[in-house]
């Protein structure tokens, strides 16, 4: 029997701390996957659907009306969920 291997996708953001404009790096990524930024009290800040195996994304705190905080990047892909937290000042 073979064992099939299974690629980990990776996320990454940076700066973490976020002063104004950061990045979210998404790499080996299933298509039709997607990303979504919560505040601390689980209100959606902001959604994207993936549709590329490499993504890089850049957003500014202004724009998504992040105030200073601790916010969740969840990245969801088939049915695994990856979750990392940010922090904005």
């Amino acid at each position: 029997a073979s064992v099939e291997s299974e690629e980990i996708s990776k996320v990454s953001c940076y700066p973490n701390p976020i002063d104004d404009q950061f990045t979210i790096k998404l790499e080996n990524i299933e298509s039709n996957s997607l990303l979504k930024i919560f505040d601390i009290n689980g209100k959606q800040m902001y959604y994207t659907d993936l549709h590329s195996e490499n993504e890089l994304l850049t957003l500014s705190k202004n724009d998504l009306q992040l105030n200073a905080g601790i916010y969740f990047i969840l990245f969801v892909e088939n049915s695994k969920t990856t979750t990392k937290k940010i922090l904005v000042k």
